[in-house]
């Protein structure tokens, strides 16, 4: 079964035809037909739609089809999760950049970069993404369109974690330190720091989790484990290789390349960087950090220049200002998240919503289900109250007497189009009155008329519909 409306319906009285500026057709199928029918029915109906955009393409008043049903939405919605997966891997590629900046320095010297540990970043997403999907794959949470955010979560968590530990070992060398006292000294501060934040990170995903809204909780269990993952690789994983490069820096290896081999002619200043020299004094070593230039202008500049009673108070005016301007916004803040924004641009369920946005704005009627459970139909009783219920509910004025049977149909096509008297009351109308020989041979054209269209006809929302009103 098919059911057609008119999008801005209306009937031209010169005329007596129906006229709008969009048709919407809803096809109704049966639920046991099999699904591969349906997938066959639809991608008949998806080339059929192709072709048709595109012989109109080139006119701007031609015509433009689109589609939506409850199965398209779900697939579109997942498919986005795969139409991610460049801008992911750009992104990817450009926090690699720059954590490899920041833990090396701009310097082109390869005895003092660190572009081989940066890479780890990746590594270390990787592996935590994969243990902690799998554990939430076993925990039965499914993946959802929002569960590629958690890469970027996790990216900014390990470059984070990163930096503070690779800062906190450079800032521990000292002449009279090995490497691995170093990494005992700079993992005391670091790992406390990573540790803690993981953990309040962790117990605020888990919060969020119990959220009833699914996009919040399918996003917030998955990157709780994950973040619990990263801290783990972060204290055993990055920390050994972080080890491993302090060891290829000493050795006077160039950055990509294992210790072990060919000893590199600057081998003579590796002594500068990575286990640093004894006869160097710890301002020296300090100096020698890839951070030494921000941490001096924080320590000696920003310092200074904060506690200045003038600093003070324009940081108070500033963030008083920030705070009255976001209580004010507060009540303008838009709520909800339509449907078609979950879509991709180029959908044709996209397009769909926008065309009844545009031209059923208002005129759209609401479904609402009723399911009642736990009833025996063969209980007078239980019907009695049912049926009670049930007139109750339709006693209201909004709502719309949709027909369910022919008769009624057929009373609604009339009263739209004036085409014949009345004669059948259906559900909602009042016993017709005798007729005479004329107007039976008006109803049998009529209703033939009204059969031969294949339902695809006209009804006003109620019988006592003038012909005038908006057809649908």
């Amino acid at each position: 079964r098919h059911e057609v409306d008119v999008g801005n319906a209306r009937l031209d009285p010169a005329t007596g035809c129906v006229t709008g500026q969009a048709v919407q057709m809803r096809y109704l199928f049966d639920p046991d037909v099999p699904q591969e029918l349906l997938d066959a029915w639809e991608a008949a109906l998806f080339a059929a739609l192709d072709e048709l955009n595109a012989e109109w393409a080139e006119d701007p008043a031609g015509l433009r089809a689109s589609y939506w049903s409850q199965e398209l939405s779900t697939r579109e919605a997942k498919s986005l999760v795969k139409r991610d997966g460049p801008l992911l891997g750009a992104s990817m590629g450009f926090i690699l950049v720059f954590v490899c900046v920041v833990l090396g320095g701009f310097t082109c010297d390869p005895l003092r970069s660190r572009v081989m540990l940066g890479s780890s970043c990746a590594l270390t997403t990787a592996l935590s993404m994969s243990a902690g999907f799998g554990v939430a794959s076993m925990l039965g949470i499914p993946l959802a369109p929002v569960s590629p955010l958690v890469c970027y979560t996790l990216l900014g968590v390990c470059v984070d974690d990163m930096i503070i530990i690779v800062d906190a070992f450079d800032m521990s060398a000292h002449p009279r330190l090995s490497i691995s006292q170093q990494l005992q000294h700079g993992m005391a501060f670091a790992g406390t720091a990573i540790t803690v934040t993981s953990t309040t990170t962790f117990f605020a995903m888990l919060t969020g989790a119990s959220m009833d809204l699914p996009t919040i909780s399918l996003f917030c269990i998955p990157a709780a484990i994950c973040v619990v993952m990263v801290n783990l690789l972060q204290m055993t994983l990055f920390t050994a290789l972080l080890v491993l490069d302090a060891r290829r820096r000493h050795a006077g290896l160039p950055d990509c390349v294992p210790r072990g081999c060919v000893r590199s002619k600057g081998a003579a200043a590796a002594s500068s960087f990575g286990h640093p020299s004894r006869n160097l004094t710890i301002e020296q070593v300090q100096q020698q950090q890839a951070h030494y230039g921000l941490s001096k202008f924080l320590r000696e500049t920003y310092g200074r220049a904060l506690l200045r009673p003038v600093s003070r108070a324009a940081v108070l005016v500033a963030f008083l200002g920030a705070f009255g301007a976001a209580v004010a916004s507060a009540p303008r803040m838009s709520t909800g998240l339509p449907v078609q924004e979950t879509l991709p641009d180029d959908s044709l369920a996209k397009e769909w919503f926008q065309a009844i946005d545009t031209y059923w704005a208002g005129d759209s009627l609401m479904d609402v289900s009723l399911v009642v459970t736990d009833i025996d139909l063969s209980d007078p009783a239980h019907m009695a109250s049912l049926n009670r219920t049930l007139q109750a509910v339709a006693a209201f004025p909004f709502v719309d007497k949709v027909s369910r049977n022919w008769l009624d149909e057929y009373q609604r096509w009339c009263a739209c189009l004036d085409c014949a008297p009345l004669v059948t009351h259906g559900l909602h109308g009042p016993p017709p009155p005798g007729l005479g020989v004329g107007a039976r041979a008006a109803t049998r054209a009529s209703l033939e008329a009204f059969l031969a269209d294949g339902s695809s006809h006209s009804s006003c929302r109620s019988p006592a519909a003038s012909p005038a009103a908006a057809a649908k």
